[in-house]
């Protein structure tokens, strides 16, 4: 459920879960907590998200921002998008604009 680890020769990608809400917040952080190494975000596969899921990945981005490290989204699913759209974080979450074409 905290989702997933993936390293390869150069990047070590964190798979969000599919559901990050209220619900599961605790579960995820324990399993995030020292995620420290991590350079790309994959959160392509979130179908559910709400404020508190956004605080939690938005408090594990600060911590890798405050710890120097470069990351990058590699891919956001529109249920963050939507989301973060909604609650007005997409910029503090640093949430690419879709190319144009792109649903």
């Amino acid at each position: 459920m905290p989702g997933a680890l993936a390293r390869g020769d150069c990047l070590t990608v964190l798979f969000c879960p599919p559901e990050i809400t209220f619900e599961t917040v605790d579960v995820i952080h324990r399993g995030w907590v020292d995620a420290v190494d991590i350079d790309t975000v994959d959160a392509s596969g979130v179908t559910q998200i709400d404020t508190a899921g956004l605080q939690l990945l938005l408090a594990l981005l600060l911590s890798l921002h405050r710890a120097g490290r470069p990351w990058s989204w590699v891919g956001v699913s529109d249920a963050v998008r939507q989301t973060a759209q909604r609650l007005g974080l997409s910029d503090m979450l640093l949430i690419p604009v879709p190319s144009k074409g792109a649903a």
